[in-house]
């Protein structure tokens, strides 16, 4: 048998010669595996470009991809930035209004020391020196 190209592509035509049994009885004839290989080269070099194209296209999108990703980092980055400076001043907030209230705490319990203290009641102070127990007047 001979084969004839019209059109088959390398698989066709190594199907077409496996069936035949061309190959394990090595009845095929020089032109025959001229065919076949040029049939070969052509798939060959067809996938080549295409596996080159797919590989530049996917290069492509991996650029991208990682310009998007770069870029949402770069935001992401912004965004916790400004969460931390959020942060630091409302805890700047925070304490000064815990001085406050300390502050006020603090004239507030003199003031009613104070007016206690006008009212007849008598600060009572511990004395170094003398016995256990021993308390002094002002």
């Amino acid at each position: 048998m001979k084969l004839e190209r019209n059109g088959n592509n390398y698989k066709e035509l190594m199907e077409i010669m496996v069936v035949n049994g061309m190959i394990n009885k090595k009845t095929y004839q020089p032109k025959d595996l001229q065919i076949l290989l040029e049939g070969f080269s052509e798939g060959f070099f067809s996938n080549l470009k295409k596996a080159q194209t797919e590989l530049k296209q996917q290069t492509e999108q991996f650029k991208s991809i990682r310009t998007k990703l770069q870029t949402k980092i770069e935001c992401l980055e912004k965004e916790l930035l400004q969460g931390k400076q959020f942060l630091m001043v409302l805890s700047f907030l925070l304490l000064i209004i815990l001085v406050l209230l300390v502050f006020g705490n603090i004239c507030l319990i003199k003031r009613f020391m104070a007016k206690f203290n006008k009212n007849g009641f008598k600060h009572v102070r511990m004395t170094v020196g003398g016995d256990v127990g021993e308390m002094e007047q002002i």
